[in-house]
């Protein structure tokens, strides 16, 4: 049988096995009551324990009021509660149901039962109850009837009218249990409950607060785009990040391809922050107007602070644009993007910034030095006669801070704890993590002897990119391909040549500029390298 799983006696089967056997001769052909609203054909809404059944409005057989969740009683005293149902299709009806009422025998006890509710609103009742007999004592009460009239019923009501008694304080739960309904129109069939609502009972007792349900909190998601050592911001740039949020000279292609999304309003003025290195009054580095991040010019030697001093500014970048928001109701996410230094400086803040509670959904690091740079001093010497940013290397505190670290044999394991320990952050290194923050690319690829035997031997030499690398499940390296790579790898010894060598590799490490094709894609399919970072921002790899 089809409801053998879910019955629980003899008597259940038998119901049903009638049912079928009554629809081979007859028909239900009687007036259901009318659904009141919102009706399902093939399901029912709920089915719940109502703990007042007078209030107001008050239940009736056919029609439902105010639904009580608990009730104090005090010991002793006897009192109703209501099954209900919300409600039964037209095109189903109810011929019989079924449920069994859960309770702490020791704090209650059923003592009257009626079942001549719903399922007798349309006359000429031929009931068959099933249902344990009462007084019942022992936590479990089985409710079962059917109606073999002709008349079928439907809409919201009253399955049963239960009266209970309190035998002992304390607070306990009524639940309901095997739950059925079913319609015997052929072919005998189970309309299926959407949801059980289960009650509370207090004896000699208040009913216990209930939790409120909280209310969502807005959220907002702030990318913060940070440059790298070298970069500068003059004050023309700083007018136009506030008339447009852009700067053409670092990220535009990037902004740009977040707002020409259909989504754009998340990506507002107000969302787009660009990170200064100036320290100004007070320890900032900018301010807020009406909620939009106003950074201070700087100029590329300020680039150059120790690490934890630009961390320190970043910091409170982030505190002043969270409180400003948290203080209107709206939770903040955020997404840094940090091109070369500026990427170092958001990897090694993120544990703190997580530590102290800033919700860090996502980093992107765009040609960072992740594991330091061993051969800056030896390019500083070439250089020291030139412009002090020139090829944005400034020499300072967070050069030598770079090349210390490639100085670190234990880098690279530090670099996977902090990946490893931000499991609330996804963590996206884009490019090559061998890529080098001087000019001249000779650290992007190793050189490899091939020797074939002969009179004299053949001798080929290679350049061979070095291997990218992986910290954790939840770190991607080398998502974006850059092109520029490939030329210099091709070049070899012949990149010794001043001017090309700078061309290339200012290409390679100006991904934040560029809008060349990132991927060999056929004709037609080709994404650039600011989609292509729009994408990760926006969703992950």
């Amino acid at each position: 049988m089809k409801y053998a799983r879910l019955l629980l006696t003899g008597l259940i089967a038998s119901l049903v096995l009638a049912f079928s056997l009554l629809s081979l001769w007859a028909s239900s052909s009687g007036e259901p009551a009318v659904a009141s609203h919102g009706s399902t054909p093939g399901q029912v809404d709920f089915v719940s324990i109502d703990m007042d059944p007078t209030g107001v409005p008050a239940n009736t057989a056919t029609s439902l009021g105010s639904r009580e969740t608990c009730i104090s009683k005090n010991v002793g005293q006897q009192f109703d509660i209501d099954i209900t149902i919300d409600e039964v299709d037209p095109a189903d009806k109810i011929d019989g149901f079924q449920f069994n009422l859960n309770y702490d025998n020791t704090k209650l006890k059923v003592v009257a039962v009626n079942n001549l509710m719903l399922l007798a609103a349309g006359g000429a009742t031929i009931p068959l109850d099933f249902s344990n007999p009462v007084p019942d004592t022992d936590g479990t009460f089985l409710v079962a009837l059917a109606d073999f009239s002709l008349n079928s019923e439907s809409g919201e009501g009253v399955l049963s009218r239960i009266t209970l008694e309190n035998v002992g304080p304390g607070v306990s739960d009524l639940t309901l249990t095997n739950v059925i309904i079913v319609d015997a129109d052929p072919p005998v069939r189970e309309i299926p409950v959407n949801n059980i609502q289960n009650a509370i009972v207090a004896q000699n007792v208040p009913c216990p607060t209930p939790t409120p349900t909280p209310t969502p909190v807005p959220e907002r998601t702030a990318v913060v785009f940070i440059q790298g050592l070298g970069s500068s911001l003059s004050e023309e740039e700083v007018q136009k990040i506030i008339a447009d949020c852009r700067d053409d000279e670092a990220f535009g292609a990037i902004i740009q391809t977040l707002q020409d999304r259909n989504d754009s309003d998340k990506y507002s003025c107000n969302n787009i922050l660009f990170f200064s290195y100036h320290l100004g009054f007070g320890g900032d580095s900018g301010f807020l107007l009406e909620g939009e991040w106003i950074p201070d010019s700087y100029d590329c030697t300020e680039t150059g602070k120790p690490l934890a001093d630009s961390g320190a500014l970043l910091r409170s970048m982030l505190e002043q644009y969270r409180d400003f928001w948290e203080e209107r109701g709206q939770e903040v996410n955020f997404i840094l993007v940090g091109h070369s230094l500026g990427g170092l400086i958001a990897f090694q803040e993120l544990l703190s910034l997580i530590d102290s509670s800033f919700n860090i959904e996502r980093v992107i690091t765009l040609d960072s030095p992740l594991e330091g740079r061993s051969q800056i001093p030896f390019r500083l010497a070439l250089l020291a006669q030139l412009d002090p940013c020139f090829r944005r290397l400034v020499p300072s505190e967070a050069v030598n801070e770079i090349v210390a670290r490639a100085d670190d044999p234990d880098i690279d394991s530090k670099n996977q704890e902090i990946v490893g320990s931000a499991t609330q952050t996804q963590v996206i290194t884009l490019g090559n993590k061998n890529d080098c923050v001087y000019w001249l690319g000779w650290c992007f690829r190793r050189l490899d002897v091939q020797v074939e035997p002969g009179i004299p031997p053949k001798v080929t030499l290679t350049w061979i990119p070095l291997e990218t690398g992986k910290y954790s499940d939840n770190t991607q390296t080398q998502l974006v391909e850059n092109a520029a790579f490939e030329a210099l790898y091709e070049l070899g010894p012949d990149c010794a040549g001043f001017l090309e060598c700078k061309f290339l590799v200012g290409k390679t490490h100006t991904i934040i500029r560029t809008s060349a094709t990132c991927e060999k894609l056929p004709a037609g399919e080709e994404i650039s390298c600011s989609q292509k970072i729009a994408e990760f921002i926006i969703e992950g790899p």
